[in-house]
This record gives structure tokens, C-alpha cells and sequence, in this order.
């Protein structure tokens, strides 16, 4: 089974502005022209992109062949028991949602929240059930034509976002895509992943629970952190000697074969990590398969 892998940065790096680059519409381009083929926009701040600006960076998208994802606010929280946040999380969904459709992206990544003063498995519940109650508005608006919901693996300790706590948020309905960062995953085993194995059982995972649909085109965010007790500290860069490598990641989805569209999260450097990647990853390619 042949497995392809798509590499791109969340957000715009150090180098792009330091060529004389100055907006987000010349990223698609720009990605291009260096051989990245995804585009993780960055909505985490807020969904502050109009409409105009979004469709001529979605017709960029469109032109260059870029593959693209949004990533909602990091302020979603589903858990939540107080009814204001609880509207504003839906409302943060849905602006999203309709900011990747001018984008032309097909996938929505989000962080689930914090768990609160909750036990652990009631805010899960809770969690679950506002899902539930998103996906119900954003049917009713015609919002998830073509746009997968992208639930992420944890950073911290005290937010949901376990692997079966993203298997549980997928299993809800085939619009959710369990969305795999490693990075995250590493800081909160505590540097759990360090060789081919760690991956190997995740991949397996997901597999096995999972509809092939949903696995196919995997999702992932890929940094090196560092982290302390309570989870990720901060993202880092290649070569500072932090975890985890990248190369038992790519060896492990060519042995499963998953196809996987692989976001960089690294510091400033997305776009020269992620080359470093892909670089990789098309050297275990066999000659007749690299491009």
C-alpha cells in the first residue's frame, strides 16, 4: 500500500517575513515554490479573518495545490458548566467553521478544554454532549459540507484530550477526525515517545477503532517541546535536542500504512522542519515513487 504524506507549517514562519513577506495570502505560493504542499491558518487567537481576505487566500490555496486546515481558538471549552462559555464555545465553532469554508479548507483542528473542578470522566461527558449539541447547529447552517471537525491530543495534564478521550469525540460521528500531536503526546507520558513502538501502538490505536474513513489522511501536529510534570512547556526547534524524533513517526506511518497529512508546529522554523521531514520521508520512498 502506498502511503502519502503531506507536509506544511501551522501558521507563518520566522523566514517568510524575513524575506520581505508581509501577509498570509503569499503563503500559498511561498509553499510552493519551497515544495510544501499544507497549510495549517491560524485561527487560535480569534476568527478575525474577514470574508474578502479569506476567499483570495482559499483561491491562493485553490491555485498552488496547498491542502488547508484552520485551527479553531484556543479558548473552545466543551467541558465547561457555565452556560456563557458554553455559547461562546459553540459560537467559536461555528465562526470557524465558516471561516475555513472561505478558506477553502477542509478541516477544523480544536483543543477540547480543560477539565475544571471535574472529575475527569464527567467532564468528558459534559464535553461529548456539547459536541453533540455543535454538531447539531452546524448541520442546521449546512456548515460541515466538505469540513471535518479535528478533536487534538493534549499538551497538558489537566485538559481532555487522552487518546481514548479523542477515540470517544470521533466515535460521535464520522465528521470528526481524531487529530494526532506527537508533540503533545511526548510531554504528557512524560518523553513516552521515543522510538518506533510508541507510534506504532497509536497508529494501531486508531486503526482498530476507528472507520478507515476517518483514519485515512490522519491529521497530526508535529514539534519538539519541552515539558515539565504538568505537560508541554514550550515548542521548540529541530536540533535543540529535544523530543520527540521525528523519524520513527515517518517509519512507523510508511509500516502501517496511513496516509497522513503531517502539520509543523515548530517555533518560527515550520516550514525548514517541516522540509526536514519531508525530506525523510521521501529518501525511504522507493525511486519510483518520489516527487
Amino acid at each position: 500500500m502506498t502511503v502519502h504524506l503531506q507536509f506544511g507549517p501551522a501558521g507563518n514562519p520566522d523566514v517568510f517575513y524575513q524575506l520581505g513577506y508581509k501577509r498570509s495570502l503569499e503563503m500559498p505560493a511561498y509553499l510552493r515554490q519551497i515544495g510544501l504542499q499544507a497549510y495549517e491558518y491560524q485561527l487560535s487567537k480569534g476568527v478575525n479573518i474577514g470574508q474578502a481576505t479569506a476567499e483570495k487566500i482559499g483561491r491562493q490555496c485553490r491555485e498552488c495545490s496547498i491542502s488547508t486546515s484552520v485551527h479553531a481558538p484556543y479558548y473552545i471549552s466543551l467541558a465547561t458548566a457555565d452556560r456563557q462559555t458554553a455559547a461562546n464555545t459553540a459560537g467559536h465553532f461555528l465562526k470557524s467553521l465558516r471561516a475555513a469554508s472561505w478558506l477553502t479548507a477542509d478541516r477544523v483542528v480544536f483543543h477540547i478544554g480543560g477539565v475544571g473542578r471535574q472529575d475527569r470522566k464527567q467532564a468528558l461527558a459534559v464535553a461529548l454532549r456539547r459536541m453533540e449539541e455543535v454538531l447539531a447547529l452546524a448541520e442546521q447552517e449546512d456548515l460541515l459540507k466538505g469540513i471535518a471537525l479535528v478533536p487534538e491530543s493534549h499538551g497538558k495534564i489537566n485538559q481532555l484530550g487522552s487518546l481514548d478521550e479523542i477515540i470517544a469525540f470521533c466515535r460521535l460521528s464520522p465528521l470528526l477526525l481524531p487529530g494526532i500531536d506527537f508533540g503533545h503526546m511526548h510531554a504528557v507520558t512524560n518523553g513516552g515517545f521515543g522510538d518506533i513502538d510508541s507510534f506504532r501502538r497509536v497508529l494501531a490505536t486508531i486503526g482498530e477503532q476507528l472507520l478507515p474513513s476517518q483514519v485515512a489522511g490522519l491529521h497530526i501536529h508535529f514539534s519538539q517541546l519541552e515539558y515539565t510534570a504538568a505537560g508541554e512547556k514550550r515548542h521548540g526547534r529541530f536540533g535543540e535536542g529535544l523530543g520527540p524524533p521525528f523519524e520513527p513517526m515517518i517509519d512507523a506511518l510508511l509500516e502501517s500504512g496511513i496516509s497522513a497529512r503531517i502539520i509543523c508546529e515548530s517555533d518560527g522554523s515550520q516550514t525548514e522542519d517541516a522540509l526536514t521531514m519531508q525530506d525523510y520521508y521521501r529518501k525511504k520512498l522507493p525511486v519510483a515513487s518520489r516527487s
